[in-house]
């Protein structure tokens, strides 16, 4: 889930709203809706703005004095106070990618990384986005899903973008299970997404007659035998082979990947045809490969034979995805950030109590972990988690629930990430949905 600076400043006023009024549950539901449009301009303060384009002029190293402005988001703590300042910075295809500052804190580790467009053609992104291809290495040790051992997710929000000097900062936070987080850690980028929109009915004409009269027909297929066909007007996509499989008709749409190009994602749902007297053709079965040879093939088989179908529009609905490939590596020096404060406290559910569970709380968010029973784990789990800092109710998001079998018991650890960044010490209490309180002094 990513969340940008739009969500803070309305996580701000929200926990303003709660202070009043702490037994309404307002921001889960407020950042479920906000999660759900990825495309959005965030808000920018005026200082934000001004120092970000000072900063990436300048260069990441000189810039370090001028992070005043992340600050201003932080609740009052310092950019040191949350990271060390690091200066690494990787050029590839245009866009640099640099790392401001980075700490580990127990199973998380946080990053402050920018990205700027060096040819000045508007390709980085104004929403949390452009980092959703991520790489995380430990020496040469990477899943095939892109991943270190026993890591578990990362979660990136946009906290500045300046539009004079195209240039994007990130807040991006790691949590790791099962292993230690490394001394050091290599954040690869991938590739970077430009821009996303959602599809809603694009009309793509049909020659269901080349069908029909037997061109490129192949019965009892899965898939046909792709071709490069003529491009879809106003599109990146191009037509593919079109025939027939079981007697029905079959579309093929490809795009090419590699270098700066669209990702398309169809939903079958909301794909159909439409004959010359208006009946409508449902999907009978859709399906994609990626070939070798760096093509993207979608392909669509409809309720009717083609000798059925004349003067058929078919309606396609879905995303585009606006991508650069690339290789953007940088190997960061991770150390341990002292300001972290543990305690050992109880969760009194009413009818039940998680005994001393272990709380580490630091700048990003807190750790708690302990063993209890699976059922009153998963009563918690279900629980929204707030802090209460400086006398006011903040909202967390929950970004990782690790359960361990242990007989009748489960041992487990969970790590909470806050909407933005608050004092240890300032922490006085935390709630969990709108009965249970934790008094931490």
């Amino acid at each position: 889930m990513n969340f940008d600076s739009d969500d803070r400043l309305i996580a701000g006023a929200l926990s303003d709203m709660e202070e009043q009024m702490p037994e309404v549950d307002l921001l889960p539901g407020v950042y479920a809706k906000l999660s759900a449009h990825r495309k959005r301009r965030p808000l920018r303060m005026a200082l934000a703005a001004a120092i970000a384009a000072a900063l990436l002029i300048t260069g990441c190293a000189a810039a370090l004095g001028g992070l005043d402005w992340i600050g201003e988001m932080m609740n009052g703590l310092g950019f040191t106070d949350v990271v060390e300042p690091v200066d690494y910075s990787v050029t590839d295809e245009g866009i640099e990618f640099g790392v401001l500052g980075a700490r580990r804190y127990g199973s998380a580790a946080v990053f402050y990384v920018t990205a700027r467009d060096t040819l000045g053609r508007g390709r980085t992104a104004e929403d949390a986005d452009g980092m959703s291809h991520l790489v995380w290495a430990s020496g040469s040790t990477v899943n095939a899903s892109f991943s270190v051992d026993g890591y578990s997710q990362h979660f990136v929000r946009l906290v500045s973008y300046d539009e004079e000097t195209q240039t994007a900062a990130y807040e991006i936070t790691a949590v790791f299970e099962d292993m230690p987080v490394p001394d050091e850690l290599t954040v690869r980028l991938r590739g970077y997404n430009i821009s996303y929109e959602n599809i809603s009915e694009l009309p793509i004409e049909i020659d269901v007659g080349a069908a029909a009269s037997g061109e490129h027909l192949t019965e009892g297929a899965e898939l046909l035998a792709f071709r490069r066909g003529g491009a879809v007007p106003d599109t990146g996509l191009s037509f593919g082979a079109l025939g027939a499989i079981g007697g029905k008709l079959t579309v093929q749409l490809w795009y090419s990947i590699g270098g700066e190009f669209t990702v398309y994602w169809p939903l079958p749902a909301d794909i159909y045809l439409l004959d010359g007297a208006g009946a409508r053709y449902e999907l009978a079965d859709s399906r994609w490969q990626q070939l070798d040879s760096g093509e993207v093939v979608h392909q669509f088989t409809f309720d009717a034979a083609p000798e059925e179908l004349s003067g058929a529009t078919m309606y396609f609905s879905g995303s585009a995805e606006r991508r650069l490939t690339g290789d953007w590596g940088v190997t960061v020096p991770l150390t341990d950030g002292e300001d972290q404060r543990q305690l050992s406290v109880d969760i009194d559910l009413g009818d039940t109590v998680i005994e001393d569970a272990e709380l580490t709380l630091c700048p990003v968010g807190f750790t708690l972990s302990g063993t209890a029973p699976r059922a009153t784990l998963e009563r918690l789990a279900g629980m929204d988690a707030y802090i209460v800092s400086d006398g006011r109710v903040y909202g967390t998001i929950a970004d990782s629930a690790s359960y361990y079998d242990n007989l009748d018991e489960q041992d487990f650890s969970w790590f909470y990430l806050y909407y933005s960044t608050y004092a240890p010490d300032s922490v006085t209490e935390l709630r969990f949905g709108r009965d249970v309180s934790v008094e931490l002094g």
